[in-house]
């Protein structure tokens, strides 16, 4: 090897050793906090192994090493599936049953709504008493109703459990029907709200711990106001401040859920309206909060008929947005605001209706389609499928992507919805040299049921090396129709485990009627959960705790609320007995 060679791989190992930094020690630095934030869009972000610097050499993607590598949300990833994987070592794997541990009242009829996460933050790497989860309550604010709330005391061994951190009313009259985001930091949440009138709001929440103790008696945020810079001078003092920015278009927004830019510097976030429309906004958690203007916000859609999902940003390029009715196309568009694709025509209605799932490290969009609009599924019926594209996809290249069938599709009429997938361990652990390889874990099957109404099933998608195989069925989930939520994942303690439920029907082990369920993919393809307990009406998408035990802390809780019955589920991934 010459010196030349030498000088440039020490200088690579050099900038190596910087993005492990990052990830070990600055990032608290940048980001204020050793905490880990995990919302909504850490389900739909994630980075499969980007592999080793040597590796990176020799296939000559240094650069797209060292961007992974330095990602705020991949370092928030690595810490959270790490505390995962090292979780319940005491305890053992998960038992034979789900555990409900607290169920907290959000208000009559309150959820987070199907498809929409829990947000959770934990203070540092292990299980915290300090740690809290956030609900939005779907329902209108008023001086005996909450729009948003948190809890805090989470888990076993904790004083109290669990006790409300915090309970707003946000606005009188104002509901909060979509995820929230959280802060690196965090101190903060972002949200849209949406009034009587049908417009949208951008809400960013300074929040105060003690204020509001429970949703039926919320606080009201001390300074409320509409100007960025009170709101930044506000959350730099004392006291709750909240700042509401209307969308500049007065559109609407019921469907599209707020993504935050982690990267330092950007402060920025994205959300769509039922226009069309795809919004900016900038010194969101760290400066002072305000609308982009021109290009924003960007037309994306032929007409403003057309819905937004929620946003996905792939960390380095590209937006990735679905509309949710209609007819249901994929659109890709820069970070500067220009539309840079537009794919086919992917299904029929209700449309692309959860957020596209993103491989930021693989460069990959998986897109949940419940009617493709075709007749080649049994009975000449339209099928579920999932659909593969590059990030790099354009209007001119790409734009068909890769589907997979998974099972008959619903009617139009049903508008059944279709909600992302997950990946499993195996995934997130494979070589990077060909690009991951492991099983996407989806509930398809949305019209297989004999009255346009589907007997979801949960199929494995085989990924190899980055390309989707074809789909293997696993377990048939109810005995006639139903819908299913998304589906969570979770690593512990060389345990493989999903997370998902079905609004009726449900026929699993544990459980039957409208359920929550678990089941174990660690070495198998499973025909039946190992436990599962009821959730009327089903339940929202289900955010999965660190799984960690620290001391006499017991961790390992999933969070949720059913669709019906107006609670904040916790229950325990093994049983307290």
């Amino acid at each position: 090897m010459s010196v030349m060679d030498r000088r440039v791989r020490f200088s690579k190992a050099l900038v190596a050793l910087a993005a492990v930094a990052f990830v070990a020690g600055t990032l608290p630095a940048q980001t204020g906090t050793t905490g880990i934030p995990t919302d909504w869009s850490h389900h739909h972000l994630v980075f499969s192994s980007p592999g080793t610097l040597q590796q990176a050499e020799q296939s000559g993607t240094v650069a797209k090493w060292l961007s992974v590598n330095t990602n705020p949300r991949y370092a928030f990833q690595q810490l959270t599936r790490y505390s995962a994987s090292a979780a319940a070592d005491s305890a053992g794997p998960l038992r034979t049953r789900l555990h409900r541990d607290w169920n907290v009242a959000l208000g009559s009829g309150g959820t987070v709504g199907a498809g929409n996460y829990p947000a959770k933050y934990s203070l540092r790497f292990g299980a915290s008493c300090g740690d809290y989860v956030v609900f939005n309550t779907g329902l209108p604010g008023s001086a005996s109703q909450a729009t948003v709330m948190a809890l805090t005391n989470l888990y076993s061994g904790c004083p109290s459990v669990p006790t409300a951190a915090w309970a707003y009313n946000t606005a009188t009259g104002d509901r909060v029907v979509t995820s929230v985001a959280l802060s690196a930091a965090g101190d903060q949440i972002a949200f849209i709200s949406t009034g009587n009138d049908s417009r949208a709001w951008l809400n960013v929440l300074r929040f105060e711990s003690g204020q509001g103790s429970a949703s039926g008696s919320p606080a009201s945020p001390a300074t409320s106001t509409s100007s960025g810079p009170v709101y930044a001078a506000c959350k730099n003092s004392t006291g709750s401040c909240l700042l509401r920015l209307e969308f500049a278009n007065g559109a609407n927004d019921t469907t599209s859920s707020p993504f935050y830019d982690y990267t330092p510097g950007q402060d920025r976030l994205w959300a769509g309206d039922a226009k069309g429309c795809l919004h900016e906004f900038t010194g969101v958690f760290l400066g002072a909060p305000a609308e982009a203007g021109a290009p924003w916000p960007l037309k994306v859609t032929g007409d403003n008929t057309y819905e937004l999902g929620s946003p996905v940003y792939d960390g380095s390029a590209y937006i990735f947005v679905g509309s949710v009715n209609g007819r249901g196309r994929l659109y890709s568009v820069t970070a500067a605001g220009v539309l840079n694709g537009v794919s086919r025509q992917l299904g029929d209605r209700p449309g692309i209706v959860d957020a596209p799932l993103v491989d930021g490290t693989a460069g990959t969009v998986y897109v949940s389609v419940s009617n493709d609009g075709s007749s080649n599924c049994a009975g000449g019926n339209a099928c579920s499928v999932v659909v593969q594209f590059s990030t790099a996809f354009t209007s001119g290249s790409g734009e068909s992507g890769t589907p997979v069938q998974v099972g008959v599709a619903a009617t139009s009429n049903a508008n059944i919805a279709m909600y992302s997938g997950a990946f499993d361990n195996a995934y997130f652990t494979s070589s990077s040299g060909a690009g991951p390889s492991g099983g996407l874990w989806v509930c398809g099957n949305t019209g297989g049921g004999s009255s346009g109404a589907g007997n979801p099933i949960l199929y494995k998608i085989g990924i190899v090396a980055n390309g989707m195989d074809t789909a293997t069925a696993a377990a048939t989930l109810t005995s006639g129709g139903a819908a299913c939520s998304p589906v969570s994942e979770v690593f512990s303690n060389s345990h493989d485990y999903l997370f998902l439920s079905v609004t009726a029907g449900g026929d699993r082990t544990g459980c039957t009627g409208a359920c929550v369920y678990n089941f174990d993919v660690t070495n198998s393809i499973p025909s039946n959960a190992i436990a599962g307990f009821a959730s009327t009406g089903g339940s929202s998408a289900i955010a999965v705790d660190n799984s960690t035990v620290t001391g006499a802390i017991q961790g390992a809780e999933i969070y949720f609320t059913p669709l019906s019955t107006g609670y904040a589920i916790l229950a325990s991934q093994a049983p307290l007995n």
